[in-house]
């Protein structure tokens, strides 16, 4: 009995119609086909930057639309298209042997220059690419570039390169194979995937069928690929569990090498719309025998706080927030500190030295007086650092210890004849470190520019099963405590002087931070 007519469903683009007539191709001997043209949102949108393209299925929708209005039985997709959660009724059935993976520069020969360190690019060469994934990597080996967005189908990208617009533009290779792409007058440098990582299911070709659907089995068998389909799908499991879409600067590329496996990762974190991804993301190379495994690894390195429950005690705390988030963690924001400002008369002439344990004490200071411009300047960590320096001013000592104490410490060891000091401080501050510069024959005016009181209300911890606990200070563990701190809550600390708080009220400290840096905390919470 003849098989019926299947309708191969496909974008307009040469390259989505190279992949339908090759499907078709691989069916044909089985099934009669024919290829029916669907025009994608991607398609008809030319102008808008990919990178603010942030819709999951912007590529693929309308074809689903036609698969579930029977408007065609099969559609053929670019995997990296196509978003990790199947919609309702559909299924991918098969994916096609993989192509070439890597990426390839394109560029005009005047910006080659051989032997430069990253890339053979000339210092500040115009970069087109419409991808987060490639921006990141290309920041990464190169930080000099200028990158541009680019857009349009292989071949207009390429007269856009030709006619001077860019000096270099970034191609998938698969895609310049199958499209026999003249590449005359430029030079073609595809990039080694452990250098410059692919796209999750890169150069891969999926078929996408009605769940059910009776012809299924038969589709599946003519085109499917199964050593591919091991590696896309560690690389979509990751790019899954990440909650990563195609905006997510992420690169995945597994293979099988000798009689294991080879999983690269490219990460970084996902950028605020119109700006540049951070470079600073991680680059991992797993070896292993199973690449689902290899995957499961690579998420644990990437996200090795998932599931952890964070609470912070501290007002501002913003980017530390943000760092544990992106680092898997759940984070729940429980100020227990509210700093009110003191109306004081302060002196500062005569001043040599001007002290600050905390950049609200800089703050404090700032509100009464202007910061004398010919005083010395000593801080602890890099926070009241960076505070001091958005003044204009730069500290001759910045103690990395965490704690009023280091700074005393760093400053006696400079051996200095006596000097007055004026160090502005909150109301519950250490009064021991001023005493032992005044022990050494300084003169200390430690003004208390502000107080440290417990919010009107602090929301308590009810409903999570297993919060860790992060203070900054000796009173937020104090104000949360008279809340109630949950059995079984670890405790975490910037430092000794917290420590010390948390251990003398009969609580353990389940880690201490090295510095009070966001960067320390993070190697204490990860170790």
């Amino acid at each position: 009995m003849p098989h019926p007519m299947l309708k191969i469903g496909t974008r307009g683009s040469a390259l989505a119609l190279w992949q339908a007539e090759t499907i078709r191709a691989l069916l044909s001997p089985h099934a009669p086909c024919e290829i029916h043209i669907v025009h994608t949102s991607g398609d008809k949108d030319q102008q808008t930057s990919l990178t603010q393209l942030r819709a999951p299925g912007f590529f693929t929708k309308e074809l689903e639309r036609a698969l579930h209005a029977g408007h065609v039985d099969l559609a053929v997709h670019s995997l990296k298209d196509v978003p990790t959660q199947d919609p309702e009724g559909l299924e991918l059935i098969g994916i096609m042997r993989r192509g070439d993976p890597r990426d390839t520069l394109l560029i005009n020969p005047e910006a080659w220059i051989e032997g430069a360190e990253g890339l053979p690019l000339k210092p500040g060469a115009r970069v087109g690419t419409g991808s987060n994934r490639r921006r990141a990597q290309l920041r990464r080996l190169r930080p000099d570039l200028e990158l541009l967005d680019l857009r349009g189908n292989v071949p207009t990208r390429l007269d856009k390169l030709r006619r001077g617009d860019y000096d270099a533009i970034l191609a998938a290779e698969a895609g310049l194979q199958r499209l026999e792409i003249d590449r005359a007058g430029l030079i073609s440098l595809p990039l080694d995937v452990s250098g410059f990582v692919p796209a999750p299911g890169q150069a891969a070709v999926a078929v996408q069928m009605r769940i059910g659907d009776p012809h299924t089995a038969l589709v599946r068998e003519a085109m499917h690929d199964q050593l591919t389909a091991q590696a896309i799908q560690a690389e979509r499991g990751l790019m899954r569990r990440l909650e990563g879409g195609c905006q997510l600067p992420l690169g995945v590329h597994a293979r099988p090498e000798g009689e294991g496996w080879r999983l690269w990762v490219s990460s970084a974190p996902a950028p605020a719309p119109g700006a540049l991804p951070d470079p600073s993301g991680e680059a991992l190379d797993l070896r292993g025998d199973d690449p689902a495994a290899l995957a499961d690894q690579a998420f644990k390195a990437l996200r090795p706080l998932d599931g952890r429950q964070l609470v912070i005690t501290r007002a501002e705390s913003a980017p530390l927030a943000a760092a544990l988030r992106a680092l898997g963690a759940q984070v729940y924001l429980r100020p227990a500190l509210e700093i009110v400002f003191q109306d004081v008369m302060i002196d500062a002439a005569g001043v040599d030295w001007v002290f600050f344990s905390s950049a609200n004490g800089l703050r404090g200071l700032k509100r009464l007086i202007s910061l004398p411009t010919t005083a010395r300047y000593a801080v602890v960590g890099p926070r009241t650092g960076r505070a001091l320096a958005a003044e204009g001013l730069k500290p001759e000592i910045q103690a990395a210890g965490g704690c009023a104490a280091g700074l005393v410490d760093d400053f006696l060891a400079l051996n200095l004849p006596p000097q007055r000091v004026l160090w502005p401080v909150g109301d519950l501050a250490d009064a021991a470190a001023a005493a032992r510069l005044e022990a050494a024959g300084h003169t200390v005016r430690r003004e208390i520019v502000y107080h440290t009181r417990a919010p009107a209300q602090i929301e308590g911890l009810e409903g999570l099963a297993r919060p860790e606990l992060i203070f900054y200070s000796p009173s937020a563990f104090h104000h949360l405590r008279a809340v109630g701190i949950p059995e079984g809550a670890r405790l975490i600390s910037i430092g000794a002087t917290t420590s010390q708080a948390i251990r003398e009220a009969g609580f353990e400290v389940a880690c201490q931070a090295k510095a009070p840096t966001t960067a320390s905390l993070i190697e204490a919470l990860t170790l």
